[in-house]
Formats: C-alpha cells, structure tokens, sequence
C-alpha cells in the first residue's frame, strides 16, 4: 500500500478556541501542525528560514499585522492559504470563510478539489440540496460495482425518484458500453436513458465540468448514484490532487451513503481488511454500508461470512447486506445491453437489488 504524502500545516489564528479545535481535528487525520503563529511577524519570520511551498497556512483575519499586501505575498510562499473571516465587520477580505461548524466540514474543506471555491459553495448549499447521494464502490475489482450501481440506479427510478447515474471510474468507464452507449459519449451533460433515469460519465478532459455537474445533480435530481469504481489507498487519493481522486473526495465531502462490495473470499477478505482499516482512521461525511456479493465457492465455505461481518461490525454500518450470486442472469443482461428490470424482472438477483433500492430511498 502506497504511503500517503506528510500534510504539514501552519496556523496564524488569534482566537484560541477555534485554533485548538483546528489544530486537534487536523491533528486527528494525521496532519502535522509544525507552527503556531501568534502575529504576523513571527508568521513571516518562520516561513523564510523554511521550504514551505508545500505546506497550508490557515490564517484569520484578526491575526495581529495582517494586510491585505503580506496575505498576498503568504500566497506566493506556501502551497494554500484558507483565510478565515474573525468576525462579521471585517470587509477588507471578501473571500475570507467563516471557521467550519464540524470538523467533518473542516475535513472537507482541506481536502479540497481542482477549484477550491466549489468547497465554499458547498458548504454554504446545503438548503438548496434535494438529493439523496448514494455513492457505490468496491474493496477490489471485478466483482460488479458497476453492475450494481446501474440496476440501483434503474430500481430507484422505477420507484417514481428523478435519478441520475454517474460514472466516475476514473480510468476505465464501463456504464455506457454496459448500456449499448445510448448517446452517453455523445455529450458531457446528463442524459435521459430510461424513464426517470439519466447519465452521464466523469472524465480526465472534462473533470471540471463534471464535478459541476455532480454538485448541479444534487438539486435537480431526487437521487444520485455515483459509481467510484475499486477504491485503494484511500488516505493518499483523499489528500491528493490527482484529476482521479476528484469523484472520491466529493463523495467524502458530500455523499449520504457509501455501500461497499466486497466478497468473502480469501482475496476479498484481505482487501476489505485494508480498506476497513483505513476507513477507521479517515473521517469521511457518508455513512457507510457494506454489500457481500456471494460466490458460488463461498457456499461450501461457512466461515466466510462470519469473517466478514467480523471485519464489518466494528464500523457500525448503517447497513449490512448481501447480493446472491445469479450468473447466467447477469450474463443475459450484459449480452443484451440491458438493466435486469429490462431483462428479467423476475430473477432473484433483480429482486434483491429492488429491496435493497426501497431501504437506500427510505
């Protein structure tokens, strides 16, 4: 597992409570607080006997010497500046923030994403949202993430719930070749499927436009399912800046539900054990859930499920649930291009996935 790159931070923050509750939520997702500024001279002093062209500064407005000529020149000398506003009368720094009111919402907004001012919209948004975020992802690859995520997508919509589909595989999208295309590569924007069903797929060329759209799509859809693919290394990918780590850090910061598949075998286990201790130590807005896709091997193996649910339980998940293994249905749907609403309604595997869309939209 890839080691994730040291955050290092400074602080420049005049009330003690706020800088505390900072430095501690910080300190807790494994950030290093390697200054603690109490006026702008000592600031200034620090930053030029250091290489801080990659470190965050975390600055109020009320910080002792602070103009808006040494914010600018702070900006030229570290990685980011958050400034936030110390009180209301303060006008001389129109786009300094209001310190966070959790410290999910701090997390959010030192991850960050491509364009930092979409943090601040969203966080400030959260009156206009009508959608239920559902994001669908997996502790190792080929075991039907996306699969899944279409016919959740497909159940949702049944269900009279304005829904959209996005797929965020970030290097191998798969939701519109599944789905015999249907015009997806033919436009950025959402578009129509099925009845009450739209999608549309996040790539390297337009990811900007992309989270936009995902940001757009929680007020003008009842439901949204994204689809994140495999997720690995989470600490490092949450941190990062990569133009692939992007759909991950929005669901962190913005999601409702994550549900997880994971199988029970020898290998699916192990990768489950990793992605559960990293899900233990990185605070992430979603609740999560996990989905035990079965295998035929894992029936004559009783234990796999318990070893399962031993791993599962400590997280305290909002759901536990399992997908039976239906081959040949599955295999008809794909050679057919087709949801298994469309294909075959009535197979066990249809069924399943229609009960667990009536627990998700509850």
């Amino acid at each position: 597992m890839a080691e994730p790159q040291p955050q290092i931070a400074v602080t420049a923050i005049r009330d003690p409570d706020s800088e505390g509750f900072i430095a501690s939520t910080l300190f807790s997702q494994g950030w290093s607080i390697n200054f603690r500024a109490l006026d702008c001279q000592s600031l200034l002093g620090f930053l030029n006997d250091i290489e801080s062209a990659q470190w965050v500064l975390l600055i109020s407005t009320d910080c002792e010497g602070l103009t808006p000529e040494i914010l600018l020149h702070l900006r030229k000398v570290t990685k980011q500046v958050i400034l936030f506003q110390a009180s209301t009368e303060n006008s001389s720094y129109p786009d300094a923030i209001a310190v966070p009111d959790s410290p999910l919402n701090l997390i959010a907004l030192m991850r960050g994403t491509l364009r930092s001012p979409l943090i601040r919209s969203t966080l400030h948004r959260e009156g206009a949202r009508r959608a239920k975020v559902i994001a669908i992802g997996s502790c190792s690859g080929g075991i039907g993430c996306t699969t899944f995520a279409i016919n959740l997508a497909s159940e949702i919509a049944a269900q009279s719930k304005k829904t959209a589909l996005i797929d965020a595989h970030a290097f191998t999208p798969s939701i519109a070749a599944l789905l015999g295309q249907r015009g997806l590569q033919q436009s950025s924007e959402l578009r129509q499927i099925a009845p009450g069903l739209w999608a549309g797929e996040l790539t390297r060329a337009e990811i900007s436009e992309g989270i936009d759209s995902l940001d757009r799509s929680t007020s003008d859809f009842d439901c949204v399912i994204i689809d994140i693919g495999t997720i690995r290394d989470l600490a490092s990918n949450l941190s990062g800046k990569r133009w692939s780590s992007e759909a991950l850090i929005w669901v962190s910061n913005n999601a409702d539900e994550l549900i997880l598949l994971s199988t029970g075998d020898t290998l699916g286990i192990e990768r489950l054990k990793s992605l559960t201790v990293e899900l233990a130590t990185n605070s992430i807005k979603p609740a999560i859930s996990f989905l035990h896709v079965q295998r035929p091997l894992e029936k004559r193996s009783g234990g796999n499920s318990e070893k399962f649910l031993k791993l599962v339980t400590p997280l305290r998940p909002r759901r536990i649930l399992q997908l039976p293994h239906d081959a040949r249905t599955l295999h008809a749907a794909e050679s057919e291009q087709m949801t298994l609403l469309e294909s075959n309604e009535r197979s066990p595997l249809r069924k399943a996935i229609a009960r667990i869309a009536g627990e998700v939209i509850s």
